[in-house]
């Protein structure tokens, strides 16, 4: 296995070696001792059987039992801070790599690719460990192990302060957390020089608007968002200001300068979002882009400077990063006669600070959640036309689960229907309609690649439709981090899409995604180029018009009936409850939604998507990415099998999903696994039971793998991937065993700092 260059393995070892030195002066030689010796003993684990892991968990467990609170949290803690070293070496490895990359010419671009960035689940370490990685990652970005000492000072400091969160964040933490993240300065100058290449890249996001569900989100949670977007856009304008004064002071050119002084006390005057705000901001661009022309006249042309400020309004035209608002469909019909409703005060709140502007700019979608009914989505409209007075924004309706996706086209149609609804679009939206269309709750409800399936079929037939209605399609993709919620490499996530869906391309970035994609500039780049790539490959294909077979849809029913069959299983429910994070979920503090949706009589459908697929995340199953796959395959005839495997090789979609299955099983640990399920409540024979039904579905989608792929590698298609995960999952194991021993002693303080260890290792949540 020689896959990750040398250079890089170099980093991560010298890294891991200052991390040592760090220990041992923090916590002293015993404790370094102890460390080493589990490390080691950790890598020896493997290429060994699950059995003998499993043995050796159940030591390790026992040598855990005797450990005091303070000795688990610095065990769990030194480990944690290695995956995530090893996660920073490996960004820093990728931003050399990629020097200085530019945009290369296309003869066409997609006309926009839109990043909506949400907290839910919220980032999972706290913003005093993000902040220190950052310099951590600057510091061996620029200087290597040459700065030996500063990285051990640093890593000292996190070895003292808490991973996780241990209160439960408010919705302006996590404004400022993501905030903090894309709207520093590296960031805004890549978005201002994408934009200048003419790749226009926009950011949204739902932290402070996302009504659905979530009893804290309201008008104040509006303005708490809008401000802390203003204060960073704010910071990043006024240098260029200053910049721009100390040259014209120096030139004597004190029209211009006096003008600049004016811009500067206007921009001052709306540090705090009020009332009207739409009124200042209006003033403010005329002022600025009078400014631009007569600069321009005098010099031919424009000073870096400036053309700066006048693109951050372009990319910001009220200087906010705009908002998404989101409110359940059921909810929203209510709101016609309860004018009390928190959706109501958010767009009477919408109404009055967008006062001479534009709303969109404050807000650019109302999402309508649950979508499943014309009804509802002429309900969000009128609501919208009723109070937001001065100017409408796009009501977008979220297509999620079985109904809507299947009846996406009828729906449209009903609302089509209505009065003014298809006008408005046509008129005040430049012709488009956009739509959305969720990952994780169409795969919690019928198993991945029956969600997959769901979407695709859907995306396909709007999209048709959509175009038919002379309106071009805009297709927001509430995707996420993990495979489960819709992620994956760029090529993975979009090569099954209908070509709309690239040329204007709009998807969530959830959680801790946001630190890992969008905190360096080079790796926002990486991620453009990524895009622009698949839309030439998208653009210009040939590709003939396979028609798949009947099998498909076959295959896919019997998955989704094995799948809901399974979660509406009272043992499965209490294989979750006890072998799980499950009952603990209100207690991780990693987020400010609450996990659960109201009471339900559907225990298995009352847990969010999102907190649903952590708990097989953390305990390393991942049993939602597969399950029943192999079952239904093995069901099928052999004639039935080889259409499926024809349809493999032709459809896109299908290979994403063997893909990602690829990469769930290199992720897995049966070990691990089973040692949760070993050490729950469950009666032995309720054990055995699961423990069989598991293994035998589990060898039959390996074998559908293998009979797919003719591959004996997970991931024959990024085999450096399939090292690094080697490599690094052996570490995981102490802190799945500090789980359970923190399960145990129901110590939630530890069970915290445990979620976010492994999500580091895991590179991922849930």
């Amino acid at each position: 296995m020689q896959e990750l260059p040398q250079s890089l393995k170099d980093l991560v070892h010298a890294s891991v070696e200052v991390l040592g030195v760090a220990i041992k002066e923090e916590f002293g030689d015993k404790f370094y001792l102890k460390v080493e010796r589990t490390r080691q003993g950790l890598k020896g684990l493997r290429d060994l059987p699950s059995e003998k892991k499993m043995e050796h968990f159940n030591r390790l467990l026992k040598d855990l039992s005797k450990c005091s609170p303070k000795e688990l949290t610095q065990l769990n803690r030194s480990f944690a801070l290695m995956l995530e070293l090893i996660n920073t070496c490996e960004s820093v490895y990728r931003c050399q790599s990629m020097g200085d990359s530019e945009i290369p010419q296309f003869e066409s671009k997609p006309k926009g690719m839109i990043f909506v960035f949400t907290a839910h689940p919220t980032e999972a370490r706290t913003q005093e460990v993000l902040e220190y990685f950052k310099h951590i990652h600057k510091l061996l970005l620029k200087q290597g192990m040459q700065a030996q000492g500063q990285l051990k000072y640093y890593l000292r400091i996190l070895l003292g302060i808490p991973l996780a969160n241990h209160g439960r964040p408010q919705v302006v933490d996590e404004a400022r957390n993501i905030f903090g993240h894309v709207l520093n300065k590296p960031i805004i100058d890549e978005q201002i020089h994408l934009h200048r290449k003419g790749v226009e890249v926009y950011f949204r996001t739902w932290v402070g608007g996302d009504k659905d569900g979530h009893p804290l989100v309201n008008e104040k949670t509006m303005r708490e968002s809008l401000q802390e977007s203003r204060l960073k856009l704010l910071q990043w304008a006024l240098s260029k200001i200053d910049n721009l004064k100390d040259d014209w002071e120096i030139a004597g050119l004190k029209t211009f300068y006096q003008s600049l002084v004016t811009i500067e006390k206007e921009l001052n005057s709306i540090r705090k979002i009020r009332k009207k705000d739409g009124i200042k901001i209006a003033k403010i661009r005329k002022t600025l882009f009078s400014l631009e022309k007569k600069v321009q006249k005098r010099f031919d042309g424009t000073p870096v400077n400036l053309k700066d400020l006048t693109d951050l309004f372009w990319l910001y035209p009220a200087l906010v990063m705009p908002l998404e608002i989101r409110e359940e469909s059921d909810l929203v019909i209510q709101a016609h006669e309860k004018t009390s409703m928190a959706i109501v005060k958010m767009l009477k709140f919408l109404n009055d600070v967008s006062e001479g502007y534009d709303a969109k700019w404050y807000a650019r979608g109302f999402i309508l959640s649950m979508c499943e009914t014309s009804e509802g989505l002429i309900s969000a409209f009128k609501l919208a036309k009723k109070y937001l007075k001065h100017s409408m924004i796009p009501v977008v309706p979220l297509f999620e689960n079985e109904k809507g996706l299947s009846n996406g086209v009828s729906i449209l149609q009903g609302a089509y229907e209505y009065s003014g609804f298809l006008k408005d679009h046509r008129k005040k939206w430049n012709q488009r309609f956009e739509v959305m269309v969720g990952y994780s709750d169409s795969s919690k409800e019928n198993g991945l690649l029956p969600g997959k399936l769901l979407i695709s079929n859907a995306l396909k037939k709007i999209d048709e439709y959509i175009y038919s209605q002379k309106l071009t399609p805009v297709f927001f993709h509430g995707s996420g981090g993990s495979v489960a919620r819709g992620g994956g490499s760029i090529k993975e996530q979009t090569q099954w899409m209908p070509n709309s869906a690239l040329s204007i391309y709009k998807a969530t970035i959830q959680g801790e995604m946001v630190a890992r994609q969008f905190s360096q500039d080079k790796i926002v780049r990486s991620q453009i180029l990524k895009l622009l790539d698949q839309w030439q490959v998208q653009k210009n294909s040939n590709q003939s018009k396979y028609e798949q077979s009947k099998v498909v849809s076959v295959f896919s029913e019997k998955i989704k009936d094995s799948y809901r069959f399974l979660i509406q299983d009272e043992l499965f429910i209490k294989l979750v409850e006890e072998a799980t994070p499950y009952n603990y979920l209100s207690e991780l503090r990693i987020g400010s939604r609450p996990s659960k949706r109201a009471a339900s009589k559907d225990r298995s459908f009352s847990l969010r998507a999102i907190p649903w697929i952590l708990c097989w995340t953390q305990t390393r199953l991942f049993l939602p990415n597969w399950w029943g796959v192999g079952s239904s395959f093995a069901s099928l005839s052999l004639e039935d099998q080889q259409k499926l495997k024809k349809d493999y090789q032709h459809s896109a979609l299908l290979q994403s999903y063997v893909k990602a299955l690829g990469f769930t099983f290199e992720k897995m640990d049966m070990s691990i696994w089973r040692t949760y399920l070993n050490h729950s409540k469950l009666a032995q024979n309720d054990k055995n039971v699961i423990d069989e039904r598991i293994q035998t579905e589990l060898e039959l989608t390996k074998k559908f793998f293998a009979f797919m792929t003719e591959n004996k590698e997970w991931l024959w298609f990024r085999p450096w991937l399939s090292e690094s995960i080697y490599y690094r999952s052996s570490f995981i194991h102490l802190l799945n065993m500090i789980q359970l021993e923190a399960l145990r002693r129901k110590n939630y303080q530890l069970l915290r700092e445990t979620v976010t260890g492994i999500s580091c290792g895991m590179l991922t949540t849930g």
